[in-house]
């Protein structure tokens, strides 16, 4: 397994914890796609993200619109990877 899909599994884990469901398209998962990915969940995921991998993510990702696998662009792109 490289880094990013070791970031994305990591991060599909957080998804799950946070929202209550598996991605359901994977990296290609949006808001639409998951009931419970309202803007509640979705500032709770941010916060796990940023927690579990000790970065900041850019404000942009603070709002709801991007694909999970952006998500795992931008930790990537924060750790220098």
């Amino acid at each position: 397994m490289n880094v990013r899909e070791h970031t994305m599994s990591r991060i599909s884990a957080l998804f799950a914890s946070v929202v209550g469901m598996t991605p359901t398209r994977g990296e290609a998962t949006l808001p639409q796609d998951v009931s419970g990915w309202d803007s509640l969940a979705h500032i709770r995921f941010v916060y796990a993200i940023e927690r579990e991998f000790g970065c900041e993510l850019p404000e942009e990702f603070l709002v709801a619109g991007k694909p999970l696998g952006e998500f795992a662009a931008a930790v990537l792109g924060a750790q220098g990877a």
